[in-house]
């Protein structure tokens, strides 16, 4: 509950109680405690404005972002790739994106994804991503880990650029 303080400001409190009973099992008194945590709600309420931010950020952005945890799970997609893939949030976390990419790409692409997070280095990759209609356009990954102070990776981040024009012209013109 929330209480007005001497200084004007108002705090959220903790108030937790239980009744002292005597040999009758009658209620002779309380005892309890009450314990500020204005501190603690402020941050959660900070934590949920920054992930409001972020996912605002990554459904807008011009590219497909992704994250995923230290043991290579994709976590998070956003609503880009959604879009791009006609697939579910479930249908595409944990290794379950693998489905979309190109068979001729599949082996190089999980050996480069899993030797990257191996490796705890940043990783380029082009292959080619299923769209909605079945229609492959390549895409160039790109992703970085984010460490924790000791070093320990916490998450990668991670984005794809639809690249298949480029790739397109850079085909004609090696043909040419």
């Amino acid at each position: 509950h929330r209480v007005k303080g001497t200084d004007g400001a108002y705090r959220t409190i903790l108030s937790l109680g239980r009744p002292v009973r005597n040999d009758r099992d009658r209620i002779t008194s309380w005892v309890g405690f009450n314990l500020d945590i204005s501190g603690r709600k402020e941050a959660e309420a900070a934590l949920r404005e920054s992930e409001a931010r972020f996912r605002m950020m990554a459904d807008t952005a011009p590219v497909m972002v992704w994250m995923a945890g230290p043991d290579t799970h994709i976590t998070f997609i956003n609503k880009r790739w959604l879009e791009f893939t006609g697939r579910t949030v479930q249908e595409e976390i944990g290794d379950n994106w693998f489905t979309g990419i190109h068979a001729d790409d599949l082996d190089r692409c999980r050996k480069s994804y899993l030797q990257a997070f191996k490796s705890e280095q940043p990783f380029f990759l082009e292959y080619r991503l299923r769209r909605h209609d079945g229609e492959y356009r390549w895409f160039l990954a790109r992703a970085l880990p984010v460490r924790d102070a000791a070093g320990r990776i916490l998450r990668w981040y991670g984005t794809c650029t639809d690249i298949h024009e480029q790739k397109l012209f850079q085909t004609q013109r090696e043909q040419l």
